[in-house]
């Protein structure tokens, strides 16, 4: 008996007599072939998966990683595959309802595995719809960081104050310069008074009288004169003092105010600065969280990951299905009456 037919039969959890006839082994060694498959398909997730998962290490250690985790999807396969094509055959007939059982958990089992192997192997099959989908993702979670960031660093809010107290000083200084019309009255009316006393000094002319007589005689128009200017300044005081302290007051508020934004800024640039860069890093066509995220916004990706598991499973479960279509083998049913 050649040694192929042997290992396949070996796969099944029987092992050859010199004795055996080849005519008790035939269902064996094609459920055997089936279970080789379905460990090859195993090894070749696993591996794609340990290359992903090396991703940036050195190439004889992603090379390593391929190697170990291809070893260890086909022993997965190997050992729940072979265990329980090898206690189904040989269990009597009225034990065989622990066979569906471990069915059960055997589809289970490649359910689960394969979903997690296949966050892999579909950037192999998906490769374009992963590609632009991981791109709108970090452009997606670049606006959604920088909103965070804006909100937690306030930056909205100390521009507002800024802006507030940018316009409070363009206020300030206008009104500074452009004082109430009460007070430019009586502004131009010491003015107007001051100008009508010098001018009626002027043109006064006696010959009996010197320049201080003249000045003497204008005495009274002097003070009022003055009267209207203190009136004129102490009313330009009490309007622009209070207005000049604020103004010196927002002066220093707005450097405060310019500070507290440029340090927003610089805080938001760095933390996005380094969002970006985690993004760059680890949003990829091989993260689970795109994957996720094409297959529920796809209609189109899901499809085609739906007849891609679809037919993992079917594939994986093809050693049990054979096993099921087959039935007992007649080392089994020895095996099983022992």
């Amino acid at each position: 008996m050649s040694s192929v037919r042997q290992f396949l039969v070996f796969l099944t959890g029987h092992r050859l007599s010199p004795e055996t006839p080849i005519k008790e082994i035939g269902s064996l060694t094609k459920i055997g072939s089936a279970i080789a498959f379905a460990s090859f398909l195993a090894a070749i997730q696993f591996g794609i998966a340990g290359w992903f998962l090396s991703a940036g290490q050195p190439l004889v250690v992603r090379l390593i990683m391929t190697v170990v985790c291809s070893v260890v999807g086909s022993m997965i396969v190997l050992v729940l595959d072979r265990n329980f094509i090898y206690l189904a055959d040989t269990r009597y007939e009225t034990e065989k309802n622990i066979s569906y059982f471990y069915l059960g958990i055997r589809v289970f089992l490649i359910t689960v595995i394969g979903s997690l192997s296949s966050q892999f192997t579909m950037p192999l099959l998906l490769k374009s719809e992963l590609e632009i989908h991981a791109q709108d993702l970090k452009d997606g979670r670049y606006s959604q960081s920088k909103e965070f960031y804006h909100q937690k660093y306030e930056l909205a809010d100390k521009a507002k104050a800024l802006e507030t107290l940018d316009q409070r000083i363009v206020r300030l200084k206008k009104e500074l310069q452009n004082p109430p019309q009460e007070i430019t009255r009586k502004r131009a009316a010491a003015e107007k008074c001051i100008q009508d006393y010098r001018q009626n000094v002027r043109n006064t002319f006696a010959p009996d009288l010197d320049e201080s007589e003249i000045l003497q005689l204008y005495a009274k128009d002097k003070q009022e004169c003055e009267r209207l200017e203190s009136v004129y300044r102490g009313a330009y005081q009490a309007y622009v003092t209070p207005r000049e302290a604020e103004l010196t007051k927002a002066g220093e508020d707005i450097t405060q105010a310019q500070a507290a934004v440029e340090t927003a800024k610089a805080s938001i640039t760095t933390d996005l600065g380094k969002t970006s860069a985690i993004h760059e890093a680890y949003i990829n066509v091989g993260s689970a969280d795109v994957l996720w995220s094409l297959i529920t916004n796809n209609g189109g990706a899901f499809m085609k990951y739906i007849l891609l598991s679809l037919l993992q499973l079917c594939l994986e479960l093809m050693p049990i299905f054979l096993k099921i279509q087959a039935g007992q083998s007649q080392m089994g049913h020895r095996i099983a009456l022992k």
